[in-house]
C-alpha cells in the first residue's frame, strides 16, 4: 500500500500504520472465508490470550492507549472465570448463547477466528459491573466470547477494573487474578 506522507501522518496520530492497514487486508481476505461456517467446519485451534498490560487497550476495539487509560485510570486486572458462571452473570444487553455466532458483526468474528487459528493471542474480553445492579456488561471482546463460546471453552481470561474487583470476584467465585498487584510482581507472587 502506498500513501502519501499526510495521509501517512493521520493514520499515525489515530495509532495505525499503513503496514498494519495493509496487513488488516491481506487478514480480511482470509478471514471472510470463514463467515457464517458452522463450528465443525472452523479450522482447529485453542484460544489463546493476550495478558500484557500494554496489550489491554485493544480489548475495546478501536480504543487507543491514551483513550483506554483515561476510561480506567484506576488499572485493569487480567482474570480467569468458568464462562458459565459468566453468561449467569451478563445483562441482557451481553447475553448471547453458544449458537449465537454470527449476525452480530461476521466480520470481527470471522478475524478472532482466523487469527487464533494462526496461533495469534487475543486480549481478553472487558467486563464491567453495571451500576447499581449484580450484573456484568461485556464493554469490549463479545464476538471473542462467542467463539470460545461456540467451541465450549469452559475457562476464559477476562479483564476487569481494579477498582470493581472485590465486587467481581462477589459476583464469580470462580474468578481467579492472573496479574500481579503492586508490590507482588517484585516478589512473583499472583494473587489468587
Amino acid at each position: 500500500m502506498n500513501l502519501d506522507a499526510e495521509h501517512e501522518e493521520m493514520l499515525r496520530r489515530v495509532g495505525r500504520h499503513p503496514d498494519q492497514i495493509a496487513a488488516r487486508a491481506a487478514n480480511w481476505a482470509k478471514a471472510r472465508k470463514m463467515i457464517r461456517k458452522p463450528v465443525a467446519r472452523w479450522p482447529a485451534f485453542d484460544p489463546k490470550w493476550d495478558c500484557d498490560e500494554a496489550s489491554f487497550y485493544l480489548s475495546l476495539d478501536g480504543e487507543s492507549q491514551e483513550s483506554f487509560n483515561s476510561l480506567y485510570p484506576q488499572g485493569v486486572c487480567c482474570s480467569e472465570v468458568d464462562l458459565s458462571e459468566l453468561d449467569r452473570r451478563l445483562c441482557a444487553l451481553s447475553q448471547r448463547s453458544a449458537t449465537e455466532i454470527w449476525g452480530f458483526d461476521d466480520a470481527k468474528v470471522a478475524e478472532a477466528i482466523r487469527f487464533w487459528a494462526e496461533g495469534g493471542e487475543m486480549t481478553p474480553p472487558m467486563i464491567v459491573l453495571v451500576e447499581g445492579t449484580s450484573e456484568l456488561h461485556v464493554a469490549g471482546g463479545n464476538n471473542r466470547l462467542s467463539v470460545v463460546r461456540a467451541k465450549g471453552v469452559a475457562r476464559i481470561k477476562i479483564l476487569v477494573r481494579r477498582d470493581e474487583l472485590a465486587v467481581v470476584k462477589d459476583l464469580l467465585p470462580s474468578l481467579r487474578e492472573d496479574t500481579p498487584t503492586a508490590g507482588q510482581e517484585e516478589a512473583g507472587v499472583l494473587a489468587k
